[in-house]
């Protein structure tokens, strides 16, 4: 047995006794008061370094209140002689998860009367969000399913990271905004009241994972497969409450009425067809908005996905640019460098000028653009040599950061195009593109047209940077003395 002292007593536990299995917050044992009743006390999984002996004043604000569908804490703190974090709770009779997996799935009935009950639990602390709502955390006791653990999240939260909170959260009941790093809000208990009404209709929550990333993605981005055998009130409720976006879920107090109305549906409006037909509209465009915004959301999160790999490009292209410009400044130090802007730099000496431009180095390209490409295009620069002279003499080559069906990775790639013939002439051949339409267009099998790859598409970054640096330094040279040539063909092999 093991003593610990908190703010308001002494208590003892028997680590060898654990109810349920451990939590992301911490692991609940079978402990004792010193009168020997049984209680049940967590012991956190939190670093008494981070913390800094940081009391506990979520537990002091709970102690105060009477509770009816909140399971209360009876003391909590930090042990005088460990200084490791508890929490001493009522010891329970069962928990909702356990509930679940041994009855599979409940009635509609059952299922509201019991989503009632954490309803008005979370409406009993309307000032505190719970944050890691989950069966786990409902607890039956005195006849009631309560809620436990109110208030561990919002100390973690408090007291170390939004990333040490979200490494603790229980991903199948995470809302999207967990997953995003956005602070929770009621709505965020909401959506999970909606995961855990979903686990008691099927047995199991709206998604599955098995991944954390996996997780991730099914709650930012997919819809849960539609419950039948309900009515389409609670289906309608369901589908409000599992929205994306969490200004779009129903408050606290509306799921309330919803759920009393429920509760209460026996009543003559059930047997009227038109309130049936209502009903059934009612989810059907409670159903289309989810949709709606799940493929908002989707759209908004690959949006940021591909703007995270663009600004990994762009930095990696950089660093090329960067090694040619040092390799300039160490061999020929007259060289007048010239950065017009972060995303362009110009270089001359001689008859000859190098210059590079970032096309867009901040938003990414949109994918749909390319959807009849065999290839994808994130980001893209630009990088040509000219050679003053009577004759104007120049090479120029797009770079774009893209990827195609066999090549998974996106990697720099240079490609350099031409006109043909029946087309006026750009005033240097081969040139550069600032279109990724017209880049797509010029590598795909359409006759009319107006652009031919001249060269390339060739890797430039990696194992094959030395190649480019090596090929460009050498036309720069070439036309700092005036003795850059045109290619005799087009294209070039």
């Amino acid at each position: 047995m093991k003593e610990i002292k908190l703010q308001k007593a002494c208590w003892t536990y028997d680590d060898s006794k654990q109810l349920g299995p451990a939590g992301g917050f911490g692991t609940v044992f079978l402990g004792y008061s010193v009168s020997g009743d049984e209680v049940a006390i967590k012991r956190l999984n939190l670093d008494d370094k981070s913390l800094a002996h940081r009391e506990m004043n979520i537990a002091k604000e709970l102690l105060a209140r009477e509770l009816e569908y909140v399971l209360p804490f009876i003391d909590a703190g930090q042990d005088a002689i460990s200084h490791r974090y508890f929490t001493v709770m009522p010891k329970a009779d069962k928990d909702l998860q356990s509930e679940i997996e041994t009855k599979c799935q409940f009635s509609e009935a059952e299922a509201v009367a019991i989503l009632r009950e954490i309803v008005v639990g979370l409406l009993e602390v309307s000032d505190l969000v719970h944050r890691d709502l989950k069966p786990r955390n409902v607890l039956y006791h005195d006849g009631k399913w309560r809620i436990a653990d109110f208030g561990i999240a919002r100390f973690v939260e408090e007291s170390t990271s939004l990333n040490t909170l979200k490494s603790c959260l229980s991903p199948p009941y995470a809302a999207p905004e967990q997953w995003q790093d956005i602070r929770a809000s009621h709505a965020t208990d909401v959506y999970a009241l909606g995961c855990i009404a979903y686990a008691l209709l099927t047995g199991h929550p709206p998604f599955r994972g098995p991944e954390q990333t996996d997780f991730r993605k099914q709650h930012l981005n997919e819809l849960p497969q539609r419950i039948e055998k309900v009515s389409p009130q609670l289906r309608s409720l369901l589908s409000m409450m599992l929205r994306k976006r969490a200004e779009s879920r129903p408050e606290l107090k509306r799921v309330d009425k919803l759920l009393n109305i429920l509760q209460n549906s026996k009543n003559q409006n059930n047997n009227v067809k038109g309130f049936e037909k209502l009903a059934i509209a009612g989810e059907a465009d409670a159903e289309r908005v989810a949709q709606l915004e799940a493929y908002e959301q989707r759209a908004v999160n690959t949006h940021e996905n591909r703007k995270e790999i663009a600004r990994e490009g762009v930095n990696i292209l950089n660093e090329i640019f960067m090694k040619l410009e040092a390799k300039v400044r160490n061999q020929a130090p007259t060289a007048k460098i010239e950065i017009t802007r972060k995303s362009s730099c110009k270089i001359s000496m001689g008859k000859g000028k190098i210059e590079w431009i970032f096309l867009d180095p901040v938003e990414p390209y949109n994918e749909e653009k390319f959807e009849a490409s065999q290839f994808d295009i994130l980001t893209g620069a630009t990088i040509r040599v000219i050679q003053d002279s009577q004759n104007i003499v120049g090479y120029g080559s797009s770079l774009w950061y893209r990827r195609s069906e066999k090549i998974v990775p996106y990697r720099w790639h240079e490609v350099s195009y031409f006109r043909s013939l029946s087309h006026r002439q750009f005033p240097y051949a081969p040139f550069e593109l600032e279109s990724p339409e017209y880049a797509y267009l010029a590598e795909s099998n359409i006759t009319w047209s107006s652009y031919q790859v001249a060269f390339g598409p060739k890797p430039i970054d990696g194992e094959d940077s030395q190649d480019f640096l090596d090929r460009w330094l050498k036309r720069f040279a070439e036309a700092s003395l005036g003795q850059l040539q045109p290619p005799r063909y087009l294209p070039i092999g």
